[in-house]
């Protein structure tokens, strides 16, 4: 399986944690997916440095991501857990 492939299945898991969360289910759906259109994007470009490139752009949306609808998240910390788990490739 290539690093693509792999990312990928990291989104799936993730995206499926965050529909099962017990707090601000929605809050955490929309961040992973946030997450997962961005790395979409990157993605679709060549496969050089794809892991790299991927992370970066995560990155920069795990700082300016904030969702003020949250009582207990802002999605902040699901964009921070994805990104560990993929920088754990």
């Amino acid at each position: 399986m290539d690093i693509k492939d792999q990312i990928k299945n990291v989104i799936a898991r993730h995206l499926a944690d965050a529909k099962r969360a017990e707090h601000d289910s929605e809050i955490a759906t929309l961040a992973v997916t946030a997450a997962r259109s961005t790395i979409m994007r990157t993605l679709r470009t060549s496969d050089i440095n794809a892991k790299e490139r991927v992370l970066r752009a995560v990155k920069i949306l795990e700082k300016r991501y904030f969702d003020p609808e949250g009582e207990y998240t802002s999605g902040k910390p699901e964009i921070a857990a994805l990104r560990h788990d993929i920088e754990a490739l």
